[in-house]
């Protein structure tokens, strides 16, 4: 027998920690191996058995204080009386505090004792060596993990730690927070130098480390959104997205990922305009990496890797894009070219003029429909799905633009340089110039999308009139305000990251607290007041968009349909008549709470059913506003539920779900509509032609969002006034209790329409370079040429040409 420690666990190195980190929390919220037949081994996903695989895997052995059976699946675990949920709850926890040994778990052969497992390990130590900067823009990193993985899942034997881990999901285990665990990727260095310095002291002498914004002070003007980037929640969020869509195969492909890609990231973006405009600050411009571009947006992110002890890279101003030639991504080309990408670019941009991608195997592939925007999400960002990734490159115009950013002050790694926080995707959405450059791959996506015909009230594509269905009033209503008044404030949550602080060096005793300042806002209820001809199921779509852009004017419809993002997405049975249906804000399937610190986990085993991780945060649902509060229109539509639904398995998840963002494992995605609809269209301008179309001009269509609303009865407005309050405030900030809302009641009165009708004066939406005029008057030759390359220094250009002829 051999007894399993954190000796044993640490022995693999500094690196394979934050390998283990990832794979402790990927087993919780990410993978989705389901092995059919007879598999010995230990496979992570969600739920019960599905027909044609476990939960976690077909057989495996297991010995956790309970029953060692040599044939079993985790559904089948049968724990002594002894060992109650409390316990498991405990053991697991354990996992977490590097201050003491791990329970003793009585195994035989582990891997650490498999000298043919040995040597594998120490290949990845190679791989990933015990100083190295490790960050997920690096295959060679991700390989290294995803290697791991496997080799923890192939196991036959009852496992250690990482076992018990993964089994969390069928026994609700709850995980601590990742920035507990990894705080080096969350946390600012001057934070982190604190907490080491305190660890030094004794527990009676430490204060709360605060986090905020004063840190990034050297970020100039950019740092006012420190609270919205830096936020810790919402980059935890991306982080969990990719890893629970990778861009490899190591997972099976997830139900429309490259549609989940390309709408999740415009949805964000449109969250970032709308944080912008309540400080006044100008939109964000696409920015293009080709030949000469230069990054003009400085920033100093001031973190350090953990692992190596080194700082993320910051950048100046005014850098140059340029070719790299590294060894930091053996596993990628050692020469990235700017110019290979600008090509790959090119070729894209043809296909979505063309109307068709093509494929490495079936040849002219058409995305002139409804499933094409999901096949070039996976082309662009080059997932390992790509229809032709010889043709569009292996590893993609938007992740080799990741790559190309991160190097940019070390390409050729002369200096010897770390990469920028744009190499990691826990890291990334801090960086200023995360936004312009998605700002540019949405405007690809956006130019596909004018490719295809508007939503019509009637027939086409997902029709948007319900017939039967009229939203008569809507409102917000939060405690103490007037209606459709919203409030937001700061708020604060603590931390305890003794236990992710330093992993393999010297045991802290006692906690280490750290006081994470937030944006919050008073939770609030939707009020709609629905009548329906006949008893049916609805589903409510929840948009939110400033109504005015940064000059003060009324945004055009047209314009303002890419600034709406999503608040909520929900469904409820209708009866006969007038209907009253009351939402709580907290019941959002967008959005996740923070998750329990490690002490809660320590301190509360009540069987309760814990966050899957991926998901919006919840503090973080509406914009800051103002202190003379900021004008929003809050749109609201509903859709035939019936027409909505998507087929599932019907085993349901075994952890809190934010759907909206994340999708469900092992599921399909739960809405048949296009994500984002009805915005993620151009709007009609009458039901027989394209608004772009510069020939019709005269013809008269709905100019603002009222005019649009008017001729749909099952759609709604209200202006909105959010107002912030620069005070910290303890405590919660929900002003309901949660579950009271969310159902569909019949009651006896019509309430009055509610929807404000003022019209302010109309301009033209700004021009666009990318996009001035765009109409596809011709459809090009249904063939592509066997080699694309436009002009290096100006590829929109040639994609204009391409489209006008």
């Amino acid at each position: 027998m051999t007894k399993i420690s954190w000796s044993n666990i640490r022995w693999i190195s500094s690196t394979t920690h934050k390998i283990f980190v990832f794979l402790v929390i990927i087993s919780h919220s990410v993978i989705n191996c389901q092995i059919p037949g007879e598999f010995n081994g230990f496979v992570p996903s969600f739920g019960p058995d599905d027909g044609g695989g476990r939960a976690l895997g077909a057989r495996s052995n297991i010995g956790i204080g309970g029953r060692l059976s040599r044939s079993f699946t985790t559904n089948d675990i049968e724990l002594s009386p002894e060992f109650g949920q409390g316990d498991l709850q405990s053991s697991f926890s354990a996992l977490f505090d590097y201050t003491r040994e791990m329970p003793a778990i009585d195994i035989v052969n582990t891997f650490l004792d498999n000298e043919e497992e040995l040597p594998i390990l120490r290949e990845l130590q190679n791989i990933c060596p015990r100083e190295d900067f490790f960050y997920g823009q690096n295959p060679s990193h991700r390989g290294a993990a995803m290697r791991i993985m496997r080799l923890l899942i192939e196991q036959n034997n009852a496992q250690d730690a990482i076992l018990m881990a993964a089994t969390l999901r069928d026994k609700r285990l709850r995980k601590p927070a990742i920035i507990e665990v990894m705080p080096g990727m969350l946390i600012n260095n001057r934070a982190t130098g604190e907490m080491r310095r305190q660890a030094s002291m004794g527990p009676q002498s430490r204060n709360c480390i605060p986090v905020d914004g004063s840190v990034g002070r050297d970020n100039g003007i950019e740092n006012a959104l420190w609270y919205w980037r830096e936020d810790v929640m919402l980059n935890s969020h991306h982080w969990y997205w990719h890893m629970a869509y990778p861009f490899t195969r190591d997972m099976p492909r997830r139900d429309r990922r490259g549609e989940l890609f390309a709408w999740m990231h415009s949805d964000f973006l449109a969250r970032y305009h709308a944080e912008r405009l309540c400080h006044g600050l100008q939109p964000v411009l696409p920015l293009n990496l080709q030949r000469g571009t230069i990054l003009r947006e400085p920033y100093n992110s001031h973190l350090t890797d953990s692992n190596s002890g080194r700082p993320w890279t910051p950048r100046p101003p005014n850098v140059p894009i340029s070719d790299t030639m590294s060894n930091a991504i053996p596993d990628a080309p050692f020469f990235v070219s700017v110019d290979n990408r600008t090509i790959n670019l090119g070729r894209i941009l043809e296909s979505i003029a063309l109307r068709t991608l093509l494929s490495a195997f079936q040849g002219q592939v058409p995305i002139d429909n409804v499933q094409g925007i999901d096949l070039l999400g996976d082309v662009i960002e080059a997932s390992a799905f790509s229809l032709n990734p010889e043709y569009y490159g292996y590893y993609g115009v938007h992740n080799t633009g990741h790559v190309l950013i991160s190097l940019v002050l070390d390409p050729v790694q002369e200096l010897g340089l770390p990469p920028g926080v744009m190499g990691d995707t826990a890291t990334a959405m801090r960086d200023v110039i995360f936004y312009p450059y998605h700002t540019f791959m949405d405007d690809i996506y956006e130019a596909h999308k004018r490719t295809l015909p508007p939503y019509q009230l009637s027939g086409g594509d997902w029709p948007l009139v319900f017939d039967g269905v009229e939203l008569l009033n809507i409102k917000v209503v939060a405690p103490g305000l007037p209606a459709n008044s919203l409030e937001t404030f700061w708020g604060e949550r603590q931390f305890d990251l003794s236990r992710g602080l330093d992993f393999n060096r010297t045991a802290v005793q006692g906690p280490i607290l750290t006081c994470i300042r937030h944006l919050d806002h008073l939770d609030f209820q939707y009020q709609f007041t629905v009548d329906s001809q006949r008893a049916r199921r609805a589903t409510f779509r929840i948009y939110l968009a400033p109504r005015f852009d940064e000059k003060g004017r009324r945004y055009v419809l047209e314009e303002q349909r890419r600034r709406f993002f999503i608040l909520d997405k929900f469904t409820v049975a209708l009866n006969p008549g007038m209907n009253k249906v009351v939402r709580n804000s907290a019941d959002s399937l967008l959005t996740i709470d923070f998750p329990q610190s490690y002490r809660e986990l320590q301190t509360d085993v009540a069987n309760q059913t814990p966050d899957c991780g991926c998901g919006w945060p919840h503090h973080l649902l509406i914009p800051k506003g103002t202190p003379t509060g900021m004008a929003f229109d809050l749109f609201v539509m509903a859709t035939d539920a019936r027409l909505d639904a998507v087929p599932q398995s019907g085993r349901g998840s075994v952890c809190r779900s934010a759907p909206i963002y994340c999708g469900i494992v092992g599921e399909r995605y739960p809405d048949a509509r296009p994500m984002g609809y009805p915005f993620d269209r151009p709007i009609y301008s009458n039901n027989n032609i394209n608004p772009l179309d510069p020939r019709f001009d005269d013809v008269p269509g709905p100019i603002t969002l009222e005019e649009w609303v008017s001729e749909v009865p099952n759609m709604a407005v209200a202006r909105v006034v959010v107002t912030h309050i620069d005070e910290l405030r303890t405590g919660s900030g929900v002003g309901f209790a949660e579950g009271s809302g969310g159902g569909g009641q019949s009651f006896g009165s019509s309430a009055s329409a509610n929807v404000d009708t003022t019209l302010q004066d109309v301009l033209p939406p700004p021009n666009s370079d990318f996009f001035t005029e765009f109409f596809p008057s011709t459809r090009p030759a249904n063939n592509h040429p066997k080699r694309f390359a436009p002009s290096i220094d100006s590829p929109t250009k040639e994609f204009m040409q391409l489209i006008y002829g």
